[in-house]
């Protein structure tokens, strides 16, 4: 997973007994691998959020915490939540590619986003390119409509912004 540095850049870590937590750190949006002694691992995808560690003799528990949803992942690939990460990495990486080699500078702004705003941005903006793609809709009829249901919740709530903006403006270079 990526957790914000001291500089405030993303950067990946594995936590584990060894390489403790210490304090409260910030999640970064993307993918979050757990693994047992036994070396089964479960995923997840978070847009972001707060990542809280409390140990004990025999046990060891994060808490993630975020305002946005944490997707638990398949094996199947085909779910909500599968489709909607790999949406969301896609998107990523297709900003990342307009940083060109300033990779810190990709890594500090994502360091830099609220996850709940990261998280309305990408609804935005995969319903915008579903919507510009009627194949796209058609073939992905039940997670388009699944984005729009979500997105009716967001605006009946009133959290849905009045001009939303589009992960390209969110993750451009400054």
């Amino acid at each position: 997973m990526r957790l914000r540095d001291e500089k405030g850049i993303a950067r990946p870590r594995t936590l584990s007994q060894l390489a403790l937590l210490g304090e409260t750190a910030h999640a970064c949006p993307g993918r979050i691998i757990l693994r047992d002694r036994f070396d089964k691992s479960v995923e997840f995808f978070t847009f972001g959020g707060s990542l809280e560690e409390t140990s004990g003799v025999d046990e060891m528990v994060f808490s993630l915490r975020s305002p946005a949803p944490v997707l638990a992942l398949g094996a199947q690939r085909e779910t909500i939540s599968d489709l909607l990460a790999s949406e969301t990495e896609s998107l990523m990486a297709e900003a990342e590619v307009r940083w060109g080699r300033d990779e810190e500078g990709f890594n500090r702004r994502l360091a830099s986003i609220d996850p709940l705003q990261f998280y309305l941005t990408v609804l935005q903006s995969i319903l915008f390119h579903y919507e510009r793609a009627q194949d796209l809709e058609n073939a992905y009829h039940e997670f388009y409509e699944s984005l729009l249901q979500e997105k009716r919740s967001f605006v009946m709530e009133g959290l849905w912004p009045a001009k939303p903006s589009t992960l390209d403006d969110l993750l451009a270079p400054v």
